[in-house]
């Protein structure tokens, strides 16, 4: 009955997927989202991954739009990422604000959230969302605003009495530091290895307050190249992770294999 997306901007196949003779440290940001692999291993009936496919032109605008639509982007679409205009067509967003404001009990409270680039707000009607804290996404030397203003806000939305009473039904904080990392340094920086590191503490501090009946998607909307770039149809572009959670299993059988 509830959804967490948790959406990690240019999060690279790579750095989510098991990498053999590879560890998390200051030269390496591979195996660094150790929660993941973890709950691999130890919950297979509960956590699922997959590998994402974005379709091209890889910039943010576009992805959200393909993702919230169900349509196709374009290379002629891609221009405006930096101007995004309101989605007027019909959309799961748009769907879901429908049923939950005709739904009994859901007319009050914060039933859609969301935090972190303001790129959903210039896509979407500020109707559409019950409560927003947006921040400035197109400054890519800027490296903290937009995931400590998440921060910030993020733990007000999950209860410490009662996990099972959040005020939503649909969650999204949409991080941008591993994305601003690429653009100002390149994919192996470093810092993508702290943020990474941080992106994974969140992640656990999220699933540990995550309601009985929630479910949580963290996926990136594109990846990027080595070199911190994105927009083409490269394998490195176009290919992203998708990690599902739920503390109620996905399959009864213990010894699930693929």
């Amino acid at each position: 009955k509830k959804v967490f997306l948790f959406i990690v901007d240019a999060l690279r196949f790579d750095f989510v997927a098991p990498k053999a003779s590879k560890s998390c440290g200051d030269d390496s940001p591979f195996n660094c989202l150790s929660t993941i692999q973890r709950l691999i291993e130890e919950q297979p009936n509960n956590a699922l991954i997959f590998r994402f496919d974005a379709d091209p032109p890889t910039v943010t605008a576009q992805r959200l739009k393909g993702l919230t639509v169900g349509c196709f982007p374009t290379f002629i679409d891609a221009g405006s990422n930096l101007n995004s205009s309101a989605i007027s067509d019909d959309n799961l967003l748009f769907q879901l604000r429908r049923k939950f404001d005709t739904s009994e009990g859901e007319k009050e409270g914060n039933c859609m959230v969301a935090l972190g680039d303001d790129t959903w707000a210039s896509l979407f009607p500020r109707d559409v969302f019950h409560t927003t804290h947006m921040f400035d996404s197109f400054n890519t030397w800027d490296l903290n605003t937009v995931d400590d203003g998440i921060l910030s806000h993020l733990w007000s939305f999950f209860p410490q009495e009662n996990r099972n009473d959040v005020p939503w039904r649909l969650l999204i904080a949409h991080f941008l530091g591993v994305d601003h990392i690429g653009h100002t340094h390149h994919a192996l920086h470093p810092l993508m290895t702290q943020r990474l590191r941080l992106m994974d503490t969140v992640l656990a501090e999220v699933l540990e307050r995550l309601p009985d009946d929630g479910v949580l998607l963290l996926f990136g909307d594109h990846g990027m190249t080595l070199e911190g770039e994105h927009g083409g149809a490269s394998d490195d572009e176009t290919q992203s992770a998708l990690f599902v959670y739920s503390k109620q299993p996905f399959y009864s059988s213990p010894n699930r294999t693929n």
